[in-house]
């Protein structure tokens, strides 16, 4: 994948739409990679679709449609960590989203994301261009929450992510050795475009 920002990894949320809204047409997979549960054929994500298999890796049309609003880059995030059949990626005290209106118009839309406090519960003030959208109150353990609608004008927008209180040292908490400040784990996610008035 492209190093860095939302293309990272493999099993970040709403990949087919992404990668047809930066233009890409075709992705490979590696067979070996912390990320091939998600690309074995029978569980691709929809908007991909094999069209070969080698030895070592598939490759995949994409096949999703370029959506209205979509995230283009993350950045305030400590490397994705897995599970089977999951993946999420911590925050400090805040991260930040680059959001895109492929439109010509405006448009809505409501973010749902999973989101789980590292130290039980803890606010995390949500900002679109520096201008207050929620506050959420992430409690423990992981689960959705719904942000929004937000209306998004046409082109490059900063959505950004505070936690209210600072962040833990891992280790202060759990003895595990880990100097990493934590506050808020981001899963999986997904915009939905709102219609009608």
């Amino acid at each position: 994948m492209v190093p860095g920002g939302s293309l990272e990894d493999c099993t970040g949320p709403e990949l087919p739409g992404t990668l047809a809204a930066l233009g890409y047409t075709h992705l490979i997979a590696r067979k070996r990679s912390p990320e091939a549960w998600r690309f074995a054929a029978a569980s691709a994500p929809a908007g991909l679709r094999v069209e070969r298999e080698f030895p070592d890796s598939w490759l995949f049309a994409v096949t999703a449609p370029a959506p209205a609003i979509y995230t283009a880059d993350m950045t305030g995030y400590y490397p994705v960590e897995h599970e089977p059949r999951r993946a999420w990626r911590w925050m400090g005290a805040a991260s930040q989203w680059t959001v895109m209106n492929a439109g010509d118009a405006p448009a809505a839309a409501t973010l749902e994301i999973e989101l789980d406090a590292f130290d039980g519960s803890r606010r995390l003030d949500v900002d679109l261009d520096g201008v207050p959208v929620t506050a959420i109150d992430v409690r423990g353990p992981r689960r959705t929450y719904a942000v929004g609608p937000i209306r998004v004008d046409p082109g490059r927008h900063d959505l950004t992510f505070r936690s209210a209180g600072p962040p833990t040292v891992a280790d202060a908490l759990i003895r595990n050795g880990d100097t990493r400040p934590l506050s808020v784990a981001f899963g999986s996610w997904r915009w939905l475009p709102q219609t009608g008035r």
